[in-house]
Formats: C-alpha cells, sequence, structure tokens
C-alpha cells in the first residue's frame, strides 16, 4: 500500500537536510485545499522529493531520488519562497524583509512576542493561513509549519519527529508556544501574504467579514481592529463583535498613530 495511504502526513528521513522542503509541502496542500479538505493533510515522499528536485533543478525533476544531506536545505525563508512559488504556492513572504520590531537578527525567544507575531498573521477564523517557522538558531535551525484552524488552535507539524504521527492536530495556541520555546524560540519566519486594500475613508462590510479581517485586508494585522471599532462605535454600537452586512465604516489613517498607540490596540486586540 502507497505510504500517503497509510497516514495522511508523512516526514523527512533521518538524517537528512530536507525538513524545510517538507514543511513547504505542507503549507502547499492547506493553501490548495483548505483547513477542511482531507486532501490538505494527504501526501508522500515520492511528491515531495519531485516538488524540491522541480525547485532546485526543474531540469532534471528526478535528481536526486532520495534525501538530501550537506548543504542543500533551506537555508533561508527567501528560499522558502522561491519553493512555494515553484509549487504554485504564491503570496507567501520572509518576515524580516519588512522588519518586525519583535524580530531581531537572533530571532525570537520570549513567549509573548511569539504569541503577538502569531497573531499578527493568523486570524481567528479557520484559513488557509500558515506560517513556516524556523526554529532553534543559524547553527542548529529546522523548519515546522503551523496552520491555522481557528480560534488560536492550530496543527504543528515537524518533519523531523523520529516517528509518526508528524503532526499534532487542533492543539491549543499554549501548547505550540511550549513547543516553540523548548525548540530555542522562532530565527525566521515565512507567512502568507495578502494584498492590502487601498487605503481609503470607508469600507462597505462584506457577508463573513469580522473586524479582524477588516484590519487584515487594509494593514495587514489583524490585532488592531481596535482602530476600526474605535472610529466606528456610533456606528457599530457597545458589541464590537456585531458588525451587520452592509454596514458603511470609516477606516483611520494608521499613519496618524503613534507606535504606542498601535502597541495598546494590539493589546486591546489580543484580549478582546
Amino acid at each position: 500500500m502507497p505510504e500517503k495511504e497509510l497516514y495522511q502526513y508523512v516526514g523527512q528521513e533521518l538524517p537528512s537536510m530536507d525538513c524545510g522542503y517538507f514543511a513547504g509541502y505542507v503549507i502547499r496542500l492547506w493553501d490548495k485545499h483548505g483547513p477542511h479538505s482531507p486532501q490538505s493533510m494527504m501526501m508522500s515522499r515520492e511528491e515531495v522529493y519531485r516538488a524540491r528536485n522541480i525547485s532546485l533543478n526543474p531540469a532534471t525533476p528526478d535528481k536526486p531520488s532520495g534525501k538530501l544531506t550537506g548543504g542543500n536545505a533551506l537555508a533561508n525563508g527567501m528560499a522558502m519562497v522561491t519553493y512555494l512559488a515553484s509549487m504554485k504556492c504564491y503570496g507567501y513572504q520572509a518576515d524580516w524583509t519588512n522588519p518586525n520590531p519583535l524580530m531581531s537578527a537572533e530571532g525570537v525567544r520570549d513567549r509573548e512576542s511569539i504569541r503577538t507575531i502569531l497573531h499578527q498573521h493568523m486570524p481567528l477564523q479557520p484559513s488557509r493561513d500558515a506560517v513556516a517557522l524556523a526554529i532553534g538558531g543559524p547553527t542548529s535551525g529546522h523548519w515546522v509549519s503551523l496552520l491555522n484552524t481557528g480560534n488560536r488552535h492550530y496543527i504543528y507539524y515537524d518533519p523531523g519527529r523520529p516517528r509518526r504521527p508528524y503532526a499534532d492536530a487542533n492543539i491549543k495556541e499554549e501548547q505550540v508556544l511550549n513547543k516553540l520555546i523548548h525548540k530555542g524560540g522562532i530565527y525566521r519566519i515565512v507567512w502568507s501574504h495578502i494584498e492590502l486594500e487601498p487605503i481609503g475613508t470607508k469600507h462597505t462590510v462584506a457577508s463573513g467579514e469580522s473586524l479582524s479581517i477588516i484590519a487584515r485586508r487594509y494593514w495587514n494585522d489583524v490585532l488592531l481592529w481596535p482602530l476600526i471599532y474605535d472610529a466606528n462605535k456610533g456606528e457599530i454600537g457597545p458589541n464590537w463583535n456585531q458588525i451587520k452586512v452592509n454596514q458603511l465604516l470609516t477606516i483611520p489613517d494608521i499613519k496618524k498613530f503613534t507606535p504606542a498607540e498601535l502597541n495598546a490596540a494590539r493589546q486591546r486586540g489580543r484580549t478582546g
């Protein structure tokens, strides 16, 4: 029986330098099929190896035939972005190309900073959003994937586990943080990026939207939804979570807020 029929996720052969290719392939499946499709979890090592080879050398997609050793791992996040694009998985970028004040050259190792970064990139609703995380450090890094199943729950995929299962399904945020801290924190991040809406003065609420989704559309930061609520409190009413379809909301100019005001809004956005 083929390996992909035996188990949903597979992992890299150990020892090898293939962790990033497996982590990226899982993201590609999630991006293509979405969080509720069984196909988003079905893969084989042979499929990952072929995708890896196409990215490395499109002229010879069948070589090498097995695991990689030596220096051919995805050493940095831009290589991960290129790899995802080679599988027609677009809209991903490396976090440190647009500096995040929480991300230093040494990465992020404290719990609350990691939590804030995850909240910035993962909305509360189940979504196709995913991040590839290089954990550890520059000399001992390892790639894992984190997939958003909603309500601060995730699938945590680690291709380097010595045995199955290679993924923890629908685990709570605190469990994810424990794993990341135990592994040395986050060294690099590759995350799903949407094209931002042009800044305007008004937004008409569409079906299925929330303030956090709207904040992400305009600012790529789901935690900044309190800024929209504050600008529209008279229109929305006392319950920020009860916006209505076709409501016309004012989108404030984010450039008018100081860094301290933005951080205060994110804190409110985190606690609700």
